[in-house]
Formats: structure tokens, sequence, C-alpha cells
């Protein structure tokens, strides 16, 4: 189950790097995938996998945004990837634990549903009062749209608030990603 699994990582992570505008900066997450690692345990230091949903409102215009409890900053919603969950999985799980919300997935995904729209390797602080060492985040990012303004159901074990931002604010927190928010678009 785990070789079938990096298998279909490593085949992400190719059609992720064949699109335009994306940086090939990997490499850790590569070499884990070729060492068999299993990038599902949460005490894999080296880096595991959490998957991120970036909302959108129905008019494209604002994402949404959730406090985050631990981390004290704005991002969308997501997580860690369950055993051998596949990221989008994952994505969608996150969404509708910490918000209630159950989102279509952008057209940009549309023939190539489990592509993320960004894979980014960030580095997570070390908790010591949950006895874990700093580590990286090999987060691969979904785009969805929530086709009416919903009522949410904030998680709040795991955020503070939450928040529908204007798309140009995505840039505070996705950088690399609001670079390409245009391809969302085509």
């Amino acid at each position: 189950m785990l070789n079938q699994a990096l298998d279909h990582l490593s085949t992400l992570l190719a059609g992720y790097s064949a699109l335009p505008n994306r940086p090939a900066l990997h490499a850790v997450f590569r070499q884990q995938i070729r060492a068999g690692e299993n990038l599902w345990d949460r005490k894999n230091y080296t880096g595991h996998l959490t998957a991120t949903a970036i909302v959108l409102d129905a008019s494209q215009s604002k994402f949404l945004a959730i406090h985050h409890k631990s981390l004290n900053i704005w991002i969308g919603p997501g997580g860690h990837c369950d055993p051998f969950e596949t990221p989008l999985q994952s994505a969608r799980r996150e969404l509708l634990e910490e918000t209630g919300l159950a989102a279509t997935l952008h057209p940009w995904h549309q023939g190539q549903e489990d592509l993320p729209f960004e894979i980014n390797t960030h580095e997570i602080p070390a908790r010591p009062e949950k006895n874990e060492a700093a580590h990286l985040h090999h987060d691969l990012r979904y785009v969805f749209v929530a086709n009416v303004k919903p009522s949410l159901t904030l998680a709040t074990s795991e955020a503070l608030s939450y928040d529908w931002k204007p798309l140009k604010d995505l840039v505070l927190e996705y950088p690399d990603m609001y670079e390409r928010v245009p391809e969302l678009n085509r």
C-alpha cells in the first residue's frame, strides 16, 4: 500500500512540475518519495504530508481564511493527511471538518482532479509542548469554489475565527500561489 501511495505522489509531483510557472524546489520531497519514506507519518520529522483547501467565494473575488489557533496566522482550511489518503481527499476532509463546508473543486482542476494547484514545502517550528521537533510540511493545495455564501461551522479546537478576505490578500500567506491566480480564469 505504501509503494502504491508513493507512486501516486510521485505522479502528482511530476505533473505539477510540468505545469508552467511551477518552481522545481521539491528536492526533499522527491528524495523522501524515492527513499520509500512514510510521508503520512506525523512523526516523520524530515517531512510529512498536509493538504490545504483554498476556497473562493462564488464571485471568485474573496477567499476563505481561518485564524489558525496554534500557528496564529490566517490560512486556508487544511491539515495532515490521514494514512494513505490522497491529498485531495485530505483537503476535502479538512475543509469539512474545520468549517462544515462542502465546496466544489475549481474548474481549473477539470481533467486533472488530483493534481494540486500548488505544492509548497515549508518549515514548521518545534512545539515542545507536543513533543514535536521542527519539521517540514509538504503541503498540496487545491482550489475550491463555494457556490453560495455559506454559513460556516468553525472547528474552534483548531481555529479562532474565519473571514472571507479579498483575493488580493492571498499574497500575504501564499505569495507563490497568488502569482498564478490568473490561471484560474482560463
